[in-house]
């Protein structure tokens, strides 16, 4: 505990399932399907870093667009991928959030594993 604030470091996670949920909505440029800037992946990297490194069996949850001014809703595809360049690892995909397939990539997940969920406004 630092200044009263429970840190990772407070806890034992190797093999465990860890939800965590980062913001890494990001511009998308939608002819391409690229992003068009990946400052907000890059500054979760450390945190998602000490989680797998951990063993953590690590499962991210992220939107991505506006939901209130600009109904622009799009996959987080691309974001797994820049996230397993990233890592330097592997960051499985599913488009699904919260049904049976999303539920059996969780369980199925091995320590030091991450699985990125679908756009979770889609739901």
């Amino acid at each position: 505990m630092r200044f009263g604030i429970h840190t990772l470091d407070d806890y034992d996670i190797s093999g465990k399932a860890v939800i965590c949920r980062v913001d890494i909505n990001q511009p998308v440029d939608r002819e391409t399907g690229e992003l068009k800037s990946t400052a907000r992946i890059e500054a979760c990297v450390p945190t998602l870093k000490e989680l797998l490194d951990r063993g953590a069996r690590l499962t991210l949850l992220a939107h991505q667009g506006s939901d209130i001014e600009y109904q622009n809703f799009y996959t987080t595809r691309p974001h797994a991928e820049v996230l397993a360049k990233l890592l330097g690892r592997e960051v499985q995909f599913i488009d699904d959030v919260c049904g049976p397939a999303a539920r059996a990539a969780i369980t199925a997940l091995q320590p030091g594993e991450v699985l990125l969920l679908d756009n979770v406004r889609f739901c």
